[in-house]
């Protein structure tokens, strides 16, 4: 029974990680066309830089609106910034503000014109200037441990932003995740109990399992590539022919993406209605899963590895 119990949620864990490897790509093409991190990357930095000059002029420097998809520092922004481009960048922001305030021989570089420039647009820029303060007098008279300085400073606000960002991607899995499982109509209470009465499923669950460890694969890339949606159909195909109850006709009919679409939703909706809040709560429970990752699951099958070898198989 304990062996048993275990390899139905082995197997579970695996329809996971292949939901996960597939919705998370979906999610990263969907934030790639939006530029949903990019999004996130300049959101990040203006709470760096809540002053608005400094923060536009930054944005605009050669080092950042360069990396921009369109023109300078229009339209969508980068996903990625260098930390020694934007402490780069800023420095020299920061000594140009300097000179319009009065510092007549601010030079770029030198680390006497930074730490006067910060003094002198320490009343019109005081946020800026307080942050960047401590940074220079660490530094002394090395303009590059300043700028070694900003980065660690602009590094650790992007673990914050991360932290946004993942946050947000969760919310997104779950929603992706739970509107998979309706038009693909895997249920994880109906999962659950066929791979319960099914020796066969478990098995060829294991063996999927197996493989998935071989190839380490971890994560899915940003944006699901034709082998790994290939990879990942032909496993719930797999696991479909041995049984399992996932899918819908309309998922393999001959027509456009849209009607495929219409014709699974239509079907989850009848499904929705014969079976009411059961076949509703599967989806959810689905969902939930989804949100939590494919790192996650790919966790879970390898710490149960070794358990599952200690007990007969299936």
């Amino acid at each position: 029974m304990i062996f048993r119990l275990l390899e139905t949620a082995l197997s579970m864990a695996v329809v996971y990680f292949l939901l996960c490897t597939f919705v998370s790509g979906v999610n990263e093409w969907i934030a790639s066309r939006r530029g949903t991190r990019g999004t996130f990357l300049k959101r990040g930095i203006r709470h760096l830089l809540p002053d608005q000059p400094i923060f536009r002029r930054v944005m605009q420097h050669p080092l950042v609106g360069a990396l921009y998809r369109d023109d300078v520092a229009k339209g969508r922004p980068p996903s990625y910034l260098d930390p020694g481009s934007f402490a780069r960048a800023l420095a020299d922001v920061v000594v140009a503000r300097g000179r319009l305030a009065g510092v007549a021989d601010a030079r770029t570089g030198d680390a006497a014109s930074l730490k006067a420039s910060l003094e002198a647009i320490s009343l019109d820029h005081p946020v800026v200037a307080q942050a960047l303060r401590p940074i220079v007098d660490v530094a002394g008279a090395d303009y590059d441990a300043m700028i070694k300085g900003i980065e660690a400073w602009y590094s650790s606000s992007m673990d914050r932003v991360s932290g946004w960002y993942q946050a947000y991607a969760r919310k997104r899995l779950f929603v992706l995740g739970v509107l998979v499982a309706a038009l693909g109509n895997v249920d994880s209470v109906q999962l659950v109990r066929s791979f319960w009465n099914s020796p066969g499923l478990r098995s060829a669950a294991e063996e999927i399992s197996d493989r998935i460890q071989a190839e380490g694969d971890l994560v899915p890339a940003p944006a699901a590539s034709d082998p790994e949606t290939s990879a990942v159909a032909r496993d719930l195909l797999r696991l479909q022919s041995e049984g399992l109850p996932i899918g819908f006709d309309c998922l393999v009919a001959q027509s456009g993406e849209a009607a495929i679409v219409r014709r699974c939703g239509s079907a989850a909706w009848s499904l929705l209605r014969e079976e009411g809040l059961l076949k509703l709560l599967g989806w959810l429970l689905t969902g939930l899963a989804v949100s939590l990752g494919a790192p996650f699951w790919f966790q879970v099958l390898s710490r149960a590895a070794p358990m599952r070898a200690s007990g007969p198989k299936p």
